[in-house]
């Protein structure tokens, strides 16, 4: 799946069926960021939710997060890589599931 360009609140339930079709229906999902200018709280929250999701499914979620991208910058700048219980796990480039602090 493709998040090719920037999401407003609005569009976020939209977002939010397209992420449950794509767990249900995918047996390895990966989301690809790389074009995003721009990465809303609700949007960066929706992909959490979704790493929760995939995890409840036992599956592993990949989303690309490439280094100075829209979504590595909203990580950082919202505060999630400094989360006091569980943050994304960034492997090269790749959001690829969360950890426990």
């Amino acid at each position: 799946m493709d998040l090719s360009s920037d999401y407003s609140l609005a569009d976020l339930p939209v977002l939010h069926g397209e992420l449950q079709r794509l767990l249900s229906e995918t047996s390895a999902p990966r989301i690809e960021t790389g074009a995003l200018n721009d990465a809303s709280l609700a949007l960066v929250q929706l992909l959490f939710s979704a790493h929760l999701s995939a995890r409840s499914l036992g599956k592993r979620l990949e989303i690309s997060c490439p280094e100075g991208g829209a979504l590595a910058r909203a990580l950082e700048g919202f505060g999630f890589l400094e989360a006091v219980d569980t943050r994304p796990r960034l492997e090269n480039g790749t959001w690829s599931g969360l950890t426990a602090a």
